[in-house]
């Protein structure tokens, strides 16, 4: 019943891809096992990054703000895209085809 199934891993190429990664395959593809460790490290990610974004993750639907934190804390996003996380919609958006 329990089949542990390894995660791929999440590369993104460029500035681009980090914009236009789905945050529905994040979560499917790196599980919630993980996801729930980097949700974890939430109040250590309120005191290393900027306030204002995350005051942007608060308001964002659980499942993203726990992608994007975990993107944060493997390093798949730099810390200079924070003005990327200010820029993310409010609500879940079902199909940004852009």
């Amino acid at each position: 019943m329990s089949s542990v199934r390894r995660p791929r891993p999440l590369i993104l190429r460029s500035v681009r891809d980090k914009r236009s990664v789905k945050l529905s395959n994040i979560v499917s593809r790196l599980g919630w096992k993980r996801l729930v460790a980097a949700a974890t490290q939430l109040q250590n990610f309120a005191t290393v990054y900027h306030e204002a974004a995350f005051v942007v993750m608060q308001r964002l639907e659980r499942r993203s703000r726990n992608a994007i934190l975990l993107l944060f804390l493997t390093g798949q996003l730099s810390t200079q895209l924070c003005p990327f996380l200010l820029y993310l919609p409010l609500s879940p958006t079902p199909s940004a085809s852009r």
